[in-house]
């Protein structure tokens, strides 16, 4: 089954979030990004190829309920936090103002990169592409 998604070097992205964002806890569920896409994709797949295909593919049409800010607007995403993507997004950070807060955050509390590889600052800044 594939799973589409905006993978990043080692299977971490960096997403935008809004002040007070907090991935929720009650059983710290892996939350996708990026439903419009994704959803967008099942459809012309769909309407190219027929539901069976797309089903096959896909597995299901994307369902926001597994998608996080799906309802944020674009200019409220202020903040950055650092999400692992192997499991399809959950958070390996706080969110920060700055990308630089984040990769000095990230390197100082010895964060996963990759399985139980840390990574510097410098490493982090390369990882998110700043």
């Amino acid at each position: 089954m594939h799973q589409a998604s905006n993978h990043n070097d080692m299977g971490r992205q960096v997403r935008r979030v809004p002040k007070g964002w907090q991935h929720p806890v009650e059983r710290y569920e892996p939350l996708r990004d990026h439903y419009e896409r994704d959803a967008q994709d099942f459809d012309k797949m769909e309407e190219e190829k027929g539901l069976e295909e797309a089903l096959n593919y896909y597995g299901q049409r994307p369902d926001a309920q597994e998608y996080m800010g799906v309802e944020w607007k674009e200019e409220d995403r202020v903040l950055y936090q650092m999400y692992e993507t192997t499991t399809e997004g959950t958070p390996l950070s706080p969110a920060f103002e700055t990308q630089e807060e984040l990769a000095h955050w990230l390197a100082d509390n010895e964060a996963s990169a990759f399985a139980d590889r840390t990574a510097t600052c410098d490493e982090w800044r390369k990882i998110m592409g700043s």
